[in-house]
């Protein structure tokens, strides 16, 4: 199916997951039934990510009801990437991952960043997964961080370990922000299975759900709204966050560029169910604070702006405990000065 099929004309955001399995890697669903799951919890899109392996996505017994964002999640002794995009298995990426099932694949030792640039050339997005998750964060310290198109800052709640894993990685892509990397941050369910064991590991394929704003329902405009940054992660409330200057209005992953007068920020949460608290942050410092018992939360914030002060403003929305709800993705203000090249590691000595 061409990735400019189009399901949806209408501009809009758009739910979906962005890290999934299917039974051609370690998956227990074969690829029709992912989709039918999928359709079931309520998604929009979906990426097939199988490790090391495509075969998901020939395989289906009829074309699909929504865009499949075609993927492979490059999966190493080192960690894990996803790549978004995918046509085909090229002859390099053989060569670099030898074996013939995806499990001999795992061995192989690529330079990494030679993979991704090859990744990139292909036209396809780089994303690393639970990069902080052991035993499977991501290893290679010695990634340059200019390869990297996003960041799965948010990986399947239920897993144990990610209950402090997600927030650091959250706080991981934070400081990448004020460094001035403009990484797209998205959610992934990793999904494999559904757990029919009582117990708190209870995967779903809409726990994290990342929702784009996409010029239309097809691949093509999702993967393009992962490029200019159109999106927002949860585990359940829907966002409206949004900046006005001068009449005009701003959503994630806009940049104003420099310029001068007043800001207003609005942000609304939804929330499904119990109290909640909704955060505006300004290169990381909370700039306002808004709560709420009856599931609505709103909060506003408005201030010159310095022309030659360098600035992201995102919202974040937290349980009464303080537990992420949701995670946006920033609205940029003044000069932006792309960083000097970095590694993956260079930030790991705050996590």
């Amino acid at each position: 199916m061409p990735t400019t099929t189009i399901f949806n004309p209408t501009p809009g955001w758009y739910a979906g997951d962005f890290h999934a399995h299917t039974h051609f890697s370690d998956g227990a669903l074969s690829p029709d039934e992912l989709v039918a799951l999928a359709q079931a919890e309520g998604l929009d899109f979906l990426a097939i990510t199988d490790h090391n392996d495509i075969g998901a996505l020939s395989a289906f017994a009829a074309p699909p009801p929504m865009p499949i964002v075609r993927g492979i999640e490059i999966t190493l002794k080192i960690g894990h990437f996803n790549v978004f995009g995918v046509d085909a298995w090229p002859d390099w990426l053989d060569a670099m991952l030898p074996g013939e099932t995806w499990q001999e694949r795992v061995q192989g030792q690529p330079d990494i960043n030679r993979m991704m640039a090859l990744c990139q050339a292909e036209g396809w997005l780089v994303s690393i997964n639970h990069p902080l998750l052991t035993p499977w964060e991501w290893q290679n310290e010695d990634t340059l961080l200019d390869h990297l198109d996003a960041l799965e800052i948010w990986n399947d709640p239920t897993w144990g370990d990610n209950a402090w894993a997600n927030p650091d990685a959250v706080a991981y892509w934070t400081r990448l922000l004020n460094a001035g990397y403009r990484i797209t941050a998205i959610g992934g369910t990793d999904f494999h299975f559904t757990n029919p064991e009582p117990g708190p590991y209870q995967p779903r394929l809409n726990l994290p759900r990342t929702y784009v704003y996409a010029e239309q329902l097809s691949t093509a405009a999702i993967l393009d709204a992962v490029r200019k940054r159109r999106a927002y992660m949860t585990m359940g409330p829907t966002l409206r966050f949004q900046a006005a200057m001068q009449g005009v209005s701003y959503g994630m992953g806009d940049d104003l560029g420099a310029v001068t007068g007043e800001l207003a920020l609005t942000a609304e949460a939804v929330l499904e169910q119990g109290e909640g608290r909704i955060l505006l942050l300004k290169n990381g410092e909370i700039i306002a604070d808004g709560r709420s018992r009856d599931g609505r939360i709103a909060v506003q914030w408005q201030s010159e702006l310095n022309p030659r002060e360098p600035a992201w403003f995102r919202c974040d929305v937290l349980d009464a405990e303080g537990r992420f709800l949701t995670v946006s993705n920033p609205i940029f203000t003044g000069p932006h000065h792309p960083p000097a090249p970095h590694t993956f590691g260079e930030f790991l000595a705050d996590a």
